[in-house]
Order: structure tokens, then sequence, then C-alpha cells
């Protein structure tokens, strides 16, 4: 299981971003709080979006 992502928003919906890491777009299933306080194109997304274990 993976319990931190860190890297650029690139998209936000309800209750998912998708995380640009690497290269690579990371589909990220969240609470809607945090989805609504990611904000895509903005600085990288702090290690905590995807929850913490």
């Amino acid at each position: 299981m993976i319990s931190s992502l860190t890297g650029a928003v690139a998209a936000a919906t309800l209750d998912t971003v998708v995380l640009e890491v690497g290269g690579v777009g990371l589909l990220v299933h969240t609470t809607p709080a945090t989805a609504a306080s990611a904000r895509p194109g903005g600085a990288d997304a702090p290690g905590d979006v995807a929850g913490g274990a």
C-alpha cells in the first residue's frame, strides 16, 4: 500500500486527484475535503494527499 505521494496536481474532482509523479499521472481516491483543497497547476501537492496509514 502506498502511504504518501508528492507531485504536481494535474486535475481534481469531487473525490479524486490526479498527481503527476515522475511523468506518470496517478489517480488517487481521497476525501472530498482533500480533493477540494487540491489546486490543479499549482505547486507540488503535500505528501499526505493519499491519506496516510
